[in-house]
């Protein structure tokens, strides 16, 4: 009987497991010269099971039973045993219930198609949503010449819309035998009276000196522009920065937004 379960734990080595179920006929391996016949009779559902093994028929595994000339063998009862090749493993019985999986048959042929199903018919179209309203400040609603100065007091473009003033402002710079000038302008716009905040700025200068007779001018015409909110006020003031340059405004517009 010895020679006969190694023999299937050899012939089972070379198939693929079978999920073993409870009730299945299964072999049991002690250690590497004991293997035993088992059932399987519990899955724990952690991948072991409980099994029952049956020991050889010897003498010294048989016990009474009965009348003394009935005898029965022993059983051992194994718990959270797994399926494998090692000591303390179980694998399938190939000769006894399940055995190994056999290969997978051929696949049938395919069958014919089903006749396309008719279109639905098509939905009606939605109604077209109504267009959003354009935003405050958006659009251009009318166009003006202020009367800002620099130097001069501060002025509010408009009480209740947003304004966008623009002013193209003219640094003229000397270069002498003394040194040259430089200066710059400041737009100044915020909600106060007398507004402090610079906004916008422009800058020339030239420096240097020159030899006797000579005598240079430079200009340069910059722009200033700024979004003044509605109700806020705005001045220019110049500052000197070196020597004495001349500031003057060459033209200014405002655009009124609503």
């Amino acid at each position: 009987m010895r020679y006969l379960l190694t023999f299937c734990l050899l012939a089972w080595s070379t198939e693929a497991l079978a999920t073993p179920v409870i009730g299945q006929s299964v072999i049991y391996r002690y250690n590497s010269s004991n293997s035993y016949a088992a059932v399987v009779t519990g899955d724990n559902n952690d991948g072991s099971y409980n099994i029952v093994v049956f020991t050889l028929g010897t003498s010294s595994y048989v016990m009474p039973v009965g009348l003394s000339s009935q005898l029965a063998l022993a059983a051992v009862y194994v718990s959270g045993s797994v399926e494998g090749n090692g000591d303390g493993q179980f694998h399938t019985n190939p000769n006894i219930g399940l055995g190994a999986t056999g290969p997978q048959g051929a696949t049938g042929p395919q069958g014919p198609i089903g006749a396309t199903g008719s279109t639905g018919t098509t939905g009606a179209t939605g109604s077209t949503g109504m267009q959003g309203a354009i935003g405050p400040g958006a659009l251009v609603t009318s166009s003006s010449t202020p009367s800002l100065t620099i130097g001069g007091s501060a002025v509010q473009f408009d009480a209740t819309h947003d304004t966008e003033y623009s002013v193209n402002v003219k640094i003229v710079n000397s270069l002498s035998l003394t040194g040259g000038s430089a200066g710059h302008v400041d737009l100044l716009c915020d909600a106060n009276t007398n507004p402090t905040t610079v906004v916008q700025s422009v800058q020339s200068e030239s420096t240097g000196t020159l030899t006797i007779g000579l005598a240079l001018q430079t200009s340069s015409t910059m722009l200033l522009r700024w979004r003044v909110p509605a109700a806020h006020r705005c001045k220019m003031q110049s500052t000197n920065d070196t020597g004495t340059p001349t500031f003057s405004i060459v033209r200014q517009g405002l655009q009124t937004l609503g």
